[in-house]
């Protein structure tokens, strides 16, 4: 039996977000970063829940501050003030 396995082919993921912070709309996926302390909506390529996270392949970096729980009808530009998760 011989299996094909196209896994070395698959993009690695950059990093984790809470499952929480991925949201979808209209057939596009994206979460809010905290930008200069304002409000971006960054669209984003992830991978399914793990253990209540999402492994994202493209969108956002390591270090940047992605909003865990956005709130709803936060709008593009809004000020925020960063908070630690603890």
């Amino acid at each position: 039996v011989r299996f094909f396995d196209d896994s070395r082919d698959a993009p690695a993921p950059t990093g984790l977000v809470p499952a929480t912070a991925v949201l979808e709309t209209d057939g596009r996926t994206f979460l809010w970063r905290l930008t200069d302390g304002k409000a971006e909506q960054v669209e984003v390529s992830v991978l399914e829940e793990q253990s209540g996270m999402r492994p994202v392949l493209s969108g956002v970096a390591v270090g940047d501050t992605v909003l865990a729980n956005p709130p709803a009808g936060l709008e593009e530009g809004a000020r925020l003030k960063a908070r630690d998760a603890g």
